[in-house]
């Protein structure tokens, strides 16, 4: 079985209505190979590597490597699998901004259970590999962005991956940062590793031995273009160096001297002759002669003839007899015009009647109150228990009172 294969895998995310990234995709790559992995935005080339970098599952099919179904691991199986053989590198370069960049390298082998030595020598031979090692205690900040992301190529190849996927490595660089990214690429195959580059860039994918290109999830063309076609057709022989026919040198047929041939003489052309240019004058006019004395004039005889005055022909004229007609004079009618809009009714005033003012009360004095008057009872005869009448007032009233209680008792002591 191949290096890395997928059978059949299929993923579908549950969205309304669900969106298939992938169908259908039967893919085989070997060990050692160099592939470009090319297609538009939406074509499922970044849900294709995470399928095959065991970073999701698919929802239907199978992924294997060296020859491990993937789909019967556990999820700790395989983040050990993913750590031990797979190495990724990313468009973003995901460095901890606070590291140096040794420690960035080193880091990336945190889970590979080595101890703090070995992970240190490891990140310097990676940096020395992808041309950063005066720069290992430099932290991302005082890097260059290509110098970064060949940082990240150094902590994704510092634990020996077998693969290494790498999405979009020289998207956000310029031309000449690019380029160095691709010398490590060139640099970790040629090490042995099997490099799968996820790109949309037509010319970056020409430079790869095998092209895959993908279209609305499944792959619709795959070309091996260079050295990376390790499987060549079936009957033909391997030409190698040590198998490849020598060919003698005496066996070239020799070529004829060559007999230089002289340069003909130019031929000069005679040069034209200046052409002057004559102006033509015009001849002088002959000078008229001066009037001089002539013969004198003959009498001219005068005739003068009488007009005569021819009589006008009797001219025949026709009388038209004019012929009535029937004609109808037809009055102007004036426009009628337009009604007058009506004057709107003006209310009446009312009437105001002019309200006096109330006159200010004028100061009255002020009079002290008239004293209430208590008219006085006499008290009841001696011997006589009627009791005294109503009287008046409260203070009438305690006055009767009293005086009753005093003959009371002034009766009971006598007796």
């Amino acid at each position: 079985m191949a290096h890395l294969a997928l059978r059949r895998v299929e993923k579908v995310y549950p969205t309304h209505p669900p969106l298939h990234a992938l169908r259908q995709v039967d893919l085989d790559i070997e060990r050692g190979e160099f592939v470009a992995v090319v297609g538009p935005s939406g074509s499922g080339k970044t849900t294709l590597l995470s399928l095959m970098g065991l970073l999701d599952v698919p929802t239907m099919g199978e992924v294997w490597i060296d020859g491990i179904n993937t789909a019967k691991l556990s999820e700790a199986r395989r983040s050990r699998l993913r750590s031990d053989q797979i190495g990724f590198v990313f468009q973003q370069f995901f460095l901890l901004p606070a590291l140096t960049a040794l420690e960035n390298v080193a880091t990336g082998m945190l889970y590979q259970g080595m101890k703090p030595a070995v992970r240190r020598r490891k990140a310097r031979e990676a940096l020395d590999l992808v041309g950063l090692a005066n720069r290992a205690t430099h932290r991302p900040g005082e890097l260059s962005g290509g110098e970064q992301q060949r940082v990240a190529i150094a902590r994704a190849i510092a634990g020996d991956p077998v693969i290494l996927f790498a999405d979009e490595p020289t998207g956000a660089l310029d031309q000449a940062s690019g380029r160095m990214v691709m010398d490590c690429l060139r640099g970790v195959h040629r090490a042995g590793a099997t490099v799968v580059v996820i790109t949309h860039d037509q010319g970056l994918a020409a430079q790869f031995h095998r092209q895959i290109h993908m279209l609305d999830g499944a792959v619709v063309q795959d070309d091996r273009v260079g050295p990376g076609d390790i499987t060549p057709p079936v009957g033909l022989p391997v030409v190698t160096m040590a198998t490849a026919p020598v060919i003698p040198v005496t066996s070239v047929m020799p070529v004829p001297p060559v007999t230089p041939v002289e340069p003909a003489e130019p031929v000069l052309e005679p040069e034209p002759e200046p052409q002057v240019e004559v102006e033509v004058l015009p001849e002088p006019a002959a000078p008229e002669p001066e009037p001089g004395p002539g013969p004198e004039p003959a009498a001219v005889q005068t005739v003068v003839a009488e007009p005569v005055v021819a009589e006008p022909a009797a001219a025949q004229t026709e009388v038209v007899q004019p012929v009535a007609l029937d004609t109808a004079v037809v009055e102007p009618v004036a426009p009628e015009p337009a009604p007058e809009p009506e004057p709107e009714p003006v209310p009446a005033p009312v009437p105001v009647t002019a309200v006096p003012a109330p006159a200010a009360p004028s100061p009255v004095a002020a009079r002290p109150l008239p004293r209430p008057r208590i008219p006085w009872t006499p008290p009841p005869a001696p011997g006589s228990r009627t009791a005294p009448a109503e009287p008046g007032s409260l203070l009438d009233s305690l006055a009767a009172r009293l005086s009753f209680l005093r003959a009371s008792e002034d009766e009971e002591a006598n007796q």
